[in-house]
């Protein structure tokens, strides 16, 4: 059945992923909305969406750079683990330069940490890449200067700090919050192997607290592309620092554990900057236009009310669930087919800052040259019909150089 016949039969509503997500990828547009999908950045020609990516997100806070790993699933993006590097100039002697937190299956289990005896961030940023197979072609978004290929190092258990078997280490953890702060301070400067984490403290409820709440952040964020003021409120609801730090009451929910204390200290937070994504700015060129190819084929039954959906894991990581609706009972043949417009141009992001006083600010950070990609579908039956369904209109033509999208009058 061509493209025409669907549309003339069927009211199509385009509408986003169902569940909430936490980047360098849009969301489609919700049902109702005008307009095509946003830019996204691209991945390589036809290819399916990879499961373990690193998001363009992160947060600095206290000389560190946290930078979640993240795994598409039905659901969503859904952050497996935040790897924090140290930010350059920071590191003395054989500091500690790399920790990677691994989340729990259950959020209410310890995090595991392992760390990398090694100056060179990249050596973690190599060993992650093998682990989840992280394509090279993300290798932009760990803001990680990389050395070469990185180097192959084993890996050692974490913990609050130090390597786990680390007797100094076992010994300064049982110290008080503020001891212990000292201590570690003065390890650093001597170049011991540690790390000052800021969220991490002498109460290990409080560090998971503050890990659970940045992945749970992350999750409602990656992917949805928020500009300006929406970040900022994403940040001023979603997520706390590590001085307005949350802790687990007996029922495994997380609580602020400043509620009780006097206001002042509740109202001194740690200097932090939250990083949103990468969106193009300015002309987009270096044009290419492909496709198409099947993005999912089959029958497909009505419901009750109906209608018939299908999704497809384009624009990533949100993908798009689709929707026609045909009459209760119907069965049609049915194919979406995914055309991609991949395009170079400056990048541009906005950031977050959290002051000591707890105010934040908003300004706007100019990056490189990135290739950026926007997605339109078609619908055909059988799927090599795909190939003659025709162009959504939005998608420009491949002989045309500039633009991601085909202005739209007002757009």
């Amino acid at each position: 059945m061509s493209e025409n016949k669907l549309s003339a039969t069927m009211a199509i509503v385009l509408v986003a992923a169902l569940a909430p997500a936490s980047g360098l990828f849009a969301a489609s547009p919700a049902a109702g909305s005008d307009g095509p999908p946003s830019p996204t950045v691209a991945l390589a020609i036809g290819s399916p969406p990879p499961r373990f990516n690193v998001s363009a997100m992160r947060i600095e806070s206290r000389g560190w750079n946290i930078k979640p790993c993240y795994e598409i699933t039905e659901g969503g993006p859904h952050v497996i683990g935040m790897l924090a590097t140290a930010v350059p100039g920071t590191v003395r002697g054989e500091n500690l330069s790399a920790i990677y937190f691994l989340r729990p299956a259950e959020d209410c289990d310890e995090w595991l940490a392992i760390a990398w005896n090694s100056a060179e961030p990249w050596t973690a940023v190599h060993a992650l890449k093998a682990r989840f197979g992280i394509s090279d072609l993300q290798d932009q978004l760990w803001e990680v200067p990389s050395a070469l290929n990185g180097s192959v190092q084993a890996e050692k258990p974490y913990h609050q700090g130090f390597v786990a078997n680390d007797p100094i280490g076992t010994f300064v953890n049982s110290f008080d919050e503020g001891s212990r702060e000292v201590v570690i301070h003065s390890l650093k400067e001597s170049g011991y192997p540690v790390a000052d984490l800021a969220f991490e403290r002498a109460d290990s409820a409080i560090n998971r607290g503050w890990l659970l709440n940045a992945a749970q952040f992350f999750d409602g964020t990656i992917g949805r592309e928020l500009r300006g003021a929406a970040l900022q409120t994403a940040v001023a609801t979603q997520y706390r620092p590590p001085n307005l730090g949350l802790g687990y009451d007996p029922t495994c929910v997380l609580v602020a554990v400043c509620a009780d204390l006097l206001v002042n200290w509740c109202m001194s937070c740690n200097h932090e900057v939250i990083y949103g994504e990468w969106q193009p700015e300015g002309d987009a060129c270096e044009c290419r236009t492909d496709g198409p190819w099947s993005a999912v084929c089959g029958q497909f039954t009505a419901d009750a009310s109906g209608t018939v959906q299908t999704f497809i894991p384009f624009p990533p990581p949100l993908g798009t669930l689709i929707e026609f609706h045909v009459g209760v009972g119907v069965t049609i043949g049915l194919c979406v087919c995914v055309w991609q417009r991949t395009c170079m141009a400056a990048s541009v992001r906005p950031v977050t800052t959290t002051h000591h006083d707890c105010t934040r600010s908003l300004t706007l950070e100019h990056g490189p040259r990135m290739a950026f990609a926007t997605y339109g579908w078609v619908t055909a039956f059988p799927a090599e019909q795909c190939q003659h369904a025709g162009r959504p209109p939005h998608i420009p033509p491949a002989s045309q150089e500039c633009g991601l999208r085909t202005p739209t009058p007002g757009s």
